[in-house]
């Protein structure tokens, strides 16, 4: 949100000062209590060095979540049109200037390298921002035709949140368009249908699946298709939009339909 990144900008401007602070009090003790004792000395040393740590630990951490957000707009950003004017690309380091304005570019290639240079730039480490970290980096791997590389990613999200994680159907959508790049179809298919699996009533369960239904939906036919298996396809189609008649896959559901028809 645009209060988070004021707030993080905010605290990557402030000044070293614990850092200032304990070298000066460091300097004093050196230079008016040295004869202290051993003890004392070695318990100072050990909680500047776990403060200092603490201070460069939430620096780090306020640098890698700028990053993501960086990464998540980019990302986000549409490709410049056929002689389209746009803002040249910035850099993309921890000194690049302003982190929180997303660059454009004219390939899925150039956005996909912009997205990594900026989630490398500031590595998230743990959490949840890790983890939102993950899917954009599958995400510029798929662009980038690096298929191994981004179902990784996506397994390794996977493996760390829970069933009914929000953002698990992504995931799983992004391993099976990673496996499906790397011409296993079948191992694709079953990562789309788990965008939204059913519960042992038949029910679909978990607002995030109920969320990616028309998706699986529309992945599981288009891979039958792909697979020869049009009778199977076309049901799915139909069934897409009879249950989902607002999905915003209408027109291209319809589109399939009419090329099976021909």
């Amino acid at each position: 949100t645009m209060a988070s990144n004021r707030w993080i900008r905010k605290q990557l401007k402030k000044p070293d000062e614990f850092v200032s602070t304990s070298m000066r009090a460091w300097e004093f003790v050196q230079e008016n209590v040295m004869p202290v004792a051993a003890g004392v000395a070695a318990l100072t040393l050990i909680v500047v060095a776990a403060a200092s740590w603490n201070w460069f630990s939430e620096k780090r951490a306020a640098e890698a979540t700028a990053a993501v957000h960086l990464a998540l707009r980019t990302q986000a950003q549409p490709l410049l049109a056929e002689g389209e004017e746009g803002a040249s690309p910035r850099p993309t380091g921890r000194d690049s200037g302003d982190k929180t304005a997303a660059p454009r570019f004219r390939s899925a290639k150039e956005r996909a390298e912009a997205v990594l240079a900026q989630l490398d730039a500031a590595p998230a480490r743990r959490g949840r921002l890790r983890l939102h970290a993950l899917l954009l980096r599958g995400a510029a791997l798929i662009d980038l035709g690096r298929a191994d590389d981004a179902a990784k990613a996506y397994r390794e999200y996977l493996d760390e949140v829970d069933d009914g994680a929000a953002l698990r159907p992504v995931a799983q959508e992004g391993l099976g368009y990673a496996l499906e790049r790397k011409a296993d179809l079948q191992g694709a298919l079953t990562q789309f249908r788990r965008m939204s699996p059913p519960s042992s009533n038949g029910d679909r369960k978990g607002d995030a699946a109920q969320a990616f239904r028309d998706r699986a939906l529309w992945h599981e036919a288009r891979l039958l298709e792909k697979r020869g298996k049009k009778a199977d396809a076309k049901q799915r189609y139909e069934t897409l939009l009879e249950k989902f008649a607002a999905s915003p896959l209408r027109d291209e559901v319809q589109g399939r339909l009419a090329a099976l028809a021909e």
